[in-house]
């Protein structure tokens, strides 16, 4: 939704590392950044100093996502996504499905003592215990003499990595500049570098798969559903003969579904929702569908092309165009099987960017046919339907047909 963000990420009750007060997992950092509350917590710079950040719109990011365990030397146990990204000690980033037994990882290292109402924290850049402070502040309290044995903190090492069959939702964050974040496990990771939105005037509203056919459905259960009960609270100019217009939130909606059948069917069934209970909406030209590509065709060199494709006929023929150029091919060419496997920048480049995005508005030109439409595809008889798909089924371009 618009008016005037690939995500790996940690289960909700992976616990994050808190600059100030006790450590707090995902699900009670969602909750307080409902409330208006902002966390502090910690990132490291190029160098490996390590500075206090605010911890930015945390949130649920997938549904029932596919997870690896890791397990660290410390005997701390991380569930997350297999491609998330764990920052190494010399600063770069691994996978988690990638991590190897013995790898050195960048390490949060805090004292046990409180100096000026803080934890001093041990410096990687500088090898030193010092007391961090806000970036902006530009400074450090100093060197400080920390009681102990006498030897400095050692890296925490990848003790195991695991593919598991645990499935759960998962959580991520914002880190501005830095772009990575401190578990309270002691390791730092990455987050997202950008939400693949812009939260002045772009707002993402998650939907847990296919909403309600509300074609066969009556009012009362239609409202019950709670994925349409979101939208219509979202949205905020309620439904039916009652909807206003002028009081909906967002200059427009684009619904985004991956492009396969499935989110061919999610965005159908959203259309259905719009025409029947939200129709101004349509009418007034504010209602859209993102177009997702397929693939993503990327040339090898020194300065690369990449060209987002929407079809296979459509992927080969710049497959080719390259090639007849001169040019090599990174195989095999990505397909993305949804809007969760592409990063961050890619969502951004190809779905939410308004400059390079491709969207298709929803129109409706003669209500009385889009309202025989909706009840023959949607509606309740089968025998109509299955008729008219036969009937049809003759001007389907076979050879268009992405297998």
């Amino acid at each position: 939704m618009e008016g005037d963000s690939a995500l790996g990420c940690f289960t909700g009750e992976t616990l994050v590392a808190m600059a100030y007060g006790r450590p707090k997992s995902f699900t009670e950092l969602v909750a307080d950044w409902a409330f208006g509350i902002t966390h502090y917590g910690y990132a490291s710079t190029e160098t490996g100093k390590v500075v206090v950040v605010p911890l930015l719109e945390p949130r649920l990011t997938r549904y029932l996502a596919p997870l690896v365990r890791v397990t660290l030397d410390n005997g701390e146990v991380l569930r997350c996504t297999p491609d998330h990204l764990f920052r190494l000690r010399d600063g770069s980033y691994r996978r988690a499905d990638d991590l190897v037994v013995g790898q050195s990882l960048m390490p949060l290292y805090r004292g046990k003592s409180v100096v000026d109402g803080q934890v001093p924290v041990w410096m990687n850049d500088r090898e030193v215990w010092a007391l961090p402070r806000p970036e902006a502040e530009h400074s450090l309290s100093g060197t400080l003499d920390l009681p102990g044995d006498g030897r400095a903190p050692v890296n925490h090492q990848v003790g195991a990595v695991e593919l598991i069959e645990d499935v759960a939702d998962v959580y991520d964050l914002t880190v501005d500049v830095h772009h990575n974040f401190a578990l309270e496990s002691g390791v730092f990771v990455h987050n997202s570098a950008r939400m693949a939105r812009v939260s002045e005037y772009q707002a993402l509203l998650p939907l847990r798969g296919k909403i309600l056919n509300v074609q066969k459905a009556s009012l009362g259960d239609t409202l019950r559903n709670a994925e349409i009960a979101s939208i219509v609270q979202v949205l905020g100019a309620g439904t039916g003969r009652t909807f206003d217009l002028a009081a909906m939130r967002y200059g427009r909606v684009i619904l985004m579904a991956d492009a396969d059948v499935d989110g061919s069917h999610i965005r159908t069934l959203l259309i259905t929702l719009f025409a029947k209970y939200m129709r101004p909406v349509i009418e007034d030209g504010r209602l859209y569908a993102a177009m997702p590509p397929l693939h993503k065709v990327v040339t090898k060199g020194r300065n690369p092309e990449t060209r987002f494709t929407f079809t296979q006929r459509e992927m080969e023929q710049t497959v080719a165009r390259f090639e007849k150029a001169g040019k090599q091919i990174v195989t095999p060419v990505p397909r993305f099987k949804g809007l969760g496997e592409m990063d961050a920048d890619e969502l951004w480049e190809t779905t939410m960017n308004p400059a390079t995005r491709s969207v298709r508005r929803i129109t409706i030109d003669d209500a009385e046919a889009a309202e025989s439409a909706l009840e023959l595809l949607m509606g309740e008889k089968v025998e109509p339907r299955r008729v008219w798909l036969v009937e049809s089924s003759s001007r389907v371009d076979q050879s268009a047909i992405d297998l």
